[in-house]
Formats: C-alpha cells, structure tokens, sequence
C-alpha cells in the first residue's frame, strides 16, 4: 500500500511540475479575446450538423429576419434570414444585390463566414476572432464586417431571452436599442477597435428628465468635448449604427444621464 501511495504521489507531483513549466500561451490557447477557440474536428462536426438541419430537417427550425449594413456594404443592406433550433443559434444566410453571406454559430460565437461578392472569388473564414491578440487587434475589411455580423447576431439572440434590469449596473455599455422610458444594452470587451458584445441583454427604465450628451475625444469649435442630445438623437444613431458605445449613470433606480460615446 505505502509503495503504490508513493508512486501517486511521484505522478500528481509531475503532473504539477508539468503544468506550471507549460508557456502560459499553451495553457490558455483555449480562449483569444473573450472567444473559445474550437478545434477544427469540433467546426466540421457542426457545421455537418447544421447542414443536416437545414436540408433535411428544417421543420425543426424557427426562422427570423433582420437586415444589417445599409450605411457600409457595396449594395445595400444584407437582408438575412437567420436558424435557431429551439434557443440554439445555427446558421444565418442573407444577401444584397453584390453579396451574398452564409454565417455559422456554435455557442453564439460566429465559427465561420462563407463571403461571396460578383467578380470575386469566394472568401471562406473561420473563426477570425484569432486574430484580436493584445498587440496586433486592430481588425480591417473582411474582418471588421465578421465581428459586427457576430455582435449584430449576440444582440438579435438577446431579443429572444429574458432581459435583466440593469439599472444598477453603472458602467461603459453598448446600447442597442431605445424609447422614451427605457433602454436596451449589453456590456461589452474591448480590444483595440473592435467591441466584443456579451450576449446577455439588460433593461433599464430612464428618468423622466433623463440627460443625453455626446463626448468627443477631440475639443469641438467652442472648446468643449461634450454636446447635448436628446431621446431622439439616441434612437436615431442606433437606427443608423446598430448600437452605440455610452456611459449610463443612476439614480433612485432609473438612469439619469446618458453620454454617447462619439470618439473624434
């Protein structure tokens, strides 16, 4: 008995060498900028998944439709119809007049984006939020459009589930959507210029004399980084943007002053 304790012990004390001698790049490979990373067996096997759905088996299926990108894609807006089964979220397939996306989920993370636009070859890319590294994070092109088409389908998703009340949380957020007695929003991951969404969505209720300005890094004309806006300047950025970057502050359980984030 003693010789066979002994030799566990010789193996947990490897094991625990082993492990604290491994690159930390090694041990945390698994998650780059707030995403997991799946391994390519796991991308296949879902995306074989996904396919049996869609073409044998798509009573199983709730479909939804949104359109995104009337302000920033050549063509228009992409109207796309989106998959769920059940709350699962599959696949999304949605075009304009000069491009045509095939999106594919796995754990509300976009896995893969298949981009075909007239003229071009196909464009096939799988889960680019690899490349959101702490210093190389500032994402371009075909890039960029992957992220905002991942935040625009954590903020669609959101809608199907209970919201929480947020109006306690006083933080930097990314709202989504706005009336006159309350507001949408999520928290959010920053990395270099790109804004990763958490899928959770809270609700807030707003002050009856609710505060809205905008904040500017750069001074404006008259010297000040900050300009008054109202409910309806908020609700008209969303619209054109799909969300905007604020800070929210409360009081007595409502928000009283929200300040749009504008950059330069």
């Amino acid at each position: 008995m003693l010789k066979k304790i002994f030799k566990i012990g010789i193996v947990v004390l490897f094991l625990i060498t082993f492990f604290n001698v491994i690159p930390s790049k090694a041990v945390y490979a698994e998650t780059v900028a707030n995403h997991q990373i799946f391994s390519e067996k796991i991308i296949k096997k879902r995306i074989a998944e996904i396919k049996k759905f869609y073409y044998k088996q798509p009573d199983k299926l709730t479909t939804r439709k949104i359109s995104f990108g009337g302000n920033i894609l050549p063509g228009g807006s992409i109207k796309f119809t989106y998959y769920l089964k059940g709350k699962d979220l599959l696949f999304a397939y949605g075009k304009n007049d000069d491009m045509e996306f095939r999106l594919y989920f796995h754990k509300n993370q976009l896995i893969q984006m298949i981009y075909d636009e007239k003229g071009k070859k196909r464009e096939i890319y799988t889960q680019l939020y690899k490349e959101l590294l702490e210093d190389e994070n500032y994402l371009v092109g075909d890039a960029q459009i992957y992220m905002e088409l991942e935040n625009l389908f954590k903020k669609e998703y959101s809608a199907h589930l209970k919201k929480t009340d947020g109006t306690k949380t006083i933080k930097q957020v990314i709202i989504t959507d706005a009336s006159n007695k309350s507001i949408t929003y999520h928290t959010c991951k920053v990395y270099g210029e790109y804004i990763s969404f958490d899928t959770k969505a809270y609700i807030a209720k707003l002050s009856d004399k609710v505060i809205v300005k905008s904040h500017y890094i750069k001074p404006l004309e008259d010297g000040s980084t900050y300009k008054t806006k109202n409910l309806d300047d908020l609700m008209y950025a969303i619209d054109y943007l799909n969300y905007v970057e604020a800070d929210i502050k409360e009081k007595n359980g409502k928000i009283v002053e929200i300040i749009i984030q504008e950059g330069y």
